[in-house]
């Protein structure tokens, strides 16, 4: 696939992407959404039709302009580029080259309670290695904060009650 065919022909994996459960966005070398799956849509409350052939993905998760992971991934952005947006929540693929995941908190829209997402973006790349674009797919994962979070306090109180408990011993 040659650079110009992925903002061409992206009818070639659409059909993947669309009938994916997972919120997936494209975006092509020039930073354009050439892609944005019913899955992203409903995450973020931004449809294809609104997403699609423009540059706006920053719109979906953040409320100033400033670039997605995906955006990072295609201009092989370093290290201290990506550690000014995502300090120490990000990691590099031990899977994909050029690769970059992370978890973070967003809030998407007054009103609406916040989510975590676990979100990763990869390059795609033509025969010749030149990146042509980026995939960035993202994961709901509030539950599993909000079971972590639950897990800590319990453990906390249960600690508490252990020291107290002790100390009682100890006086008696």
């Amino acid at each position: 696939m040659k650079g110009k065919d992925l903002k061409e022909k992206p009818e070639k994996f659409s059909p993947f992407l669309e009938g994916s459960t997972i919120p997936t966005f494209v975006i092509d070398k020039d930073h354009t959404i050439i892609h944005w799956n019913k899955a992203c849509a409903r995450l973020t409350g931004f449809s294809s039709e609104e997403m699609v052939g423009s540059q706006d993905q920053w719109k979906a998760f953040y409320l100033k302009k400033r670039p997605v992971m995906a955006d990072l991934v295609i201009d092989r952005a370093k290290a201290e580029t990506i550690t000014s947006y995502y300090a120490d929540k990000y990691n590099k693929s031990s899977l994909i080259e050029d690769a970059i995941e992370a978890e973070d908190y967003f809030e998407f829209g007054e009103g609406e309670e916040g989510k975590w997402l676990f979100f990763t973006a990869a390059p795609l790349k033509d025969s010749d290695g030149t990146i042509i674009g980026a995939i960035e797919t993202l994961q709901d994962i509030t539950e599993r904060k909000r079971m972590e979070e639950e897990i800590r306090a319990n453990q906390e109180v249960l600690e508490e009650r252990v020291a107290k408990r002790t100390q009682q011993r100890k006086m008696t």
